[in-house]
């Protein structure tokens, strides 16, 4: 969901004009708006004390104006704009948005309310597939995945034809970022596209072929049943190759005593990531392979709820990006950060 701040009298003229079109949409070419993670930093940062605000919570699914996640000012922080007027039937709740007494903004109850009810309702659950020059196996990923959920590929600079084929098989949706930024930030942005699509969770699955689509149902499964904020597949290290299954089990290890909570495969890129999850991954700066162990982190001094269910081990003809000696240095580095985190947030309670 989208969120946009205005004054009543901006939103009755909408109302008479039967759409919206604020001033910026012509000097700037598009509509501000904000994710819920954004909107009160947005609203103290330019609206600080304004006691006539109202905001809009609008539904991605239904505007049919462009969307586009950006920074036109150079920051790291994407924002939404609508590149077009809003249409009014894509706003599902209107409300004030006063300031507390010392002059900032907490989401009112309304709002929260209604992103809740919409997380639990039939909002879409994507599959997301970060590819790399993956001609090879996307196509069939792809295939597999869409029998069960439409799919988001975000193609990370891929030199060959990963995009047309992917295409081809069913996707729904092919972003891509060039050059090649790194799995981290594939997976970022797939969040943002997701949720500017409305998803209320994702299913991440590699695009080489180690993740079994026919899978998908049991992390629907368990989300459906309990609820969790993030689902983890869990291998049998046993049937990996001696190498892998040696660098999983110290990792595993050093992981679960960084954060003081058994995590049975941290480095698994197969998972079911909630919307507010999601939403709390946007600001990571991870930008490869430990966004995915950062994730389990934030997840869990969030205090958002974990699970897992058993998948295969597959390692085939498959091609790993992994650069063994850069991977270990920044995992080592990421269980000290774990534990750093950890250590801060036990002396807050």
């Amino acid at each position: 969901m989208l969120l946009h701040l205005l004054k009543a009298e901006d939103w009755a003229r909408a109302q008479q004009m039967g759409e919206y079109r604020p001033a910026s949409l012509e000097s700037e070419g598009f509509i501000h708006c904000s994710t819920p993670a954004q909107i009160c930093a947005t609203a103290d940062r330019h609206y600080h004390a304004q006691p006539d605000l109202h905001v809009l919570l609008i539904d991605p699914a239904r505007v049919k104006a462009e969307i586009r996640f950006e920074n036109l000012e150079g920051g790291d922080e994407l924002f939404p704009h609508l590149y077009g007027a809003l249409n009014l039937d894509a706003v599902t709740l209107v409300t004030p948005f006063p300031p507390r007494a010392d002059g900032n903004f907490d989401l009112p109850l309304a709002v929260s309310t209604a992103l809740d009810a919409a997380q639990k309702s039939d909002a879409p659950i994507f599959a997301l597939i970060p590819a790399f020059n993956e001609h090879d196996h996307i196509g069939r990923v792809v295939a597999s995945a869409a029998k069960y959920l439409p799919v988001l590929v975000v193609n990370d600079g891929s030199q060959d034809d990963t995009v047309e084929v992917a295409r081809s098989a069913g996707a729904q949706a092919v972003i891509s970022q060039y050059p090649n930024q790194g799995k981290g930030k594939a997976l970022m942005n797939g969040f943002r596209e997701a949720l500017a699509r409305g998803a209320q969770a994702v299913v991440m699955l590699d695009a080489d072929g180690q993740h079994d689509p026919d899978e998908i149902p049991l992390f629907l499964d368990a989300y459906h049943q309990k609820g969790f904020d993030l689902i983890i597949g869990e291998r049998d290290f046993s049937k990996m190759p001696w190498l892998r299954r040696n660098t999983n089990t110290i990792g595993r290890r050093m992981f679960s005593d960084a954060l003081g909570l058994y995590v049975s495969d941290n480095q698994t890129g197969y998972r079911l990531v909630s919307a507010r999850l999601m939403q709390a991954m946007l600001g990571s700066r991870e930008t490869n392979f430990e966004f995915e162990v950062e994730m389990i982190v934030v997840c869990v001094l969030s205090g958002f709820q974990m699970g897992g269910v058993s998948i295969k081990t597959i390692y085939a003809d498959e091609h790993s990006h992994i650069k063994p000696l850069r991977h270990g240095y920044h995992f080592v580095r990421m269980c000290w950060q774990t534990y750093l985190r950890r250590k801060a947030f036990e002396r807050q309670r």
